[in-house]
């Protein structure tokens, strides 16, 4: 074979070559089972390349929802967007996740002990015959009551007075919805052992939660697990999750921030 025609050869089997190899790059995507390919060509060498196996299709896997990272319950999302603000009297840093729709309308204000619902102002008269005298959270004034009395409204029945040293005097109640005796003073309020969040947002009064209340924020129903008093903080979970790792929403009583003055310098310590 003369140069030029060896020459042309060569140059046609390279074009085979290139265009056998365009060919399976176009099919081998579209192959849904692993395959061996042949890439044929032909080095100037000689020889043809080497056989290889195509990999098998990739898989997808669910990724766990984030955890608690620390003892202030911080759960971030890989590119969640943090709101970090530095508490005052502590100096510690305080950070709180971008907040589910509907949320960052709700503030937290405060977490105190609750108070039973009926308190005991005082009495009138004699132990065995004298009225006591209550008050009702919610309710405008008071109103007075002899033992063996009830008042469904309030859910009690006053079964007796007793004076007491110091001039205190205790009201004992029987509680018409747990069935549980309670006793009150006239000395100090009566409180229930548990806590209240109070929350307020931009269109209305002050709102109480308590421990496994139900609130609709956001289109959603949101259940309140955790009421926390200090540093204060509550807890609602989305109530309308079906997986094992529902939305978490944690609102923290957030100090005033002041202003640094301009050229101000920052107390990092």
């Amino acid at each position: 074979m003369s140069g030029p025609e060896k020459w042309r050869w060569e140059i046609a089997v390279v074009v085979c070559a290139t265009a056998a190899l365009a060919v399976s790059l176009v099919v081998w995507p579209v192959q849904s089972q692993p395959r061996v390919v042949l890439a044929v060509g032909v080095n100037f060498r000689g020889g043809n390349f080497v056989p290889a196996a195509v990999a098998p299709a990739m898989t997808t896997a669910k990724w766990r929802a984030p955890t608690s990272a620390n003892e202030d319950e911080w759960r971030f999302d890989l590119f969640t967007t943090p709101s970090v603000w530095r508490r005052k009297e502590t100096g510690q840093w305080q950070a709180a996740a971008v907040l589910p729709s509907g949320w960052n309308r709700w503030q937290l204000t405060a977490v105190r002990h609750e108070r039973y619902r009926v308190q005991f102002a005082g009495f009138v008269g004699r132990e065995a015959n004298g009225l006591a005298v209550f008050t009702a959270d919610g309710q405008p004034g008071a109103w007075l009551g002899r033992a063996g009395q009830a008042w469904p409204a309030v859910g009690v029945e006053l079964h007796g007075l007793e004076r007491q040293t110091g001039g205190v005097v205790v009201a004992r109640l029987r509680d018409l919805r747990s069935g549980q005796e309670v006793e009150l003073n006239n000395q100090e309020p009566k409180l229930t052992g548990s806590y209240v969040a109070e929350l307020v947002n931009d269109s209305a009064s002050p709102k109480l939660c308590r421990p496994d209340d139900l609130w609709r924020v956001g289109g959603r129903n949101w259940r309140v697990v955790k009421i926390r008093p200090e540093p204060a903080l509550v807890v609602f979970t989305d109530a309308d999750a079906t997986d094992d790792e529902p939305e978490r929403v944690v609102l923290r009583v957030r100090p005033l921030v002041r202003q640094l003055a301009k050229n101000e310098p920052e107390n990092f310590q």
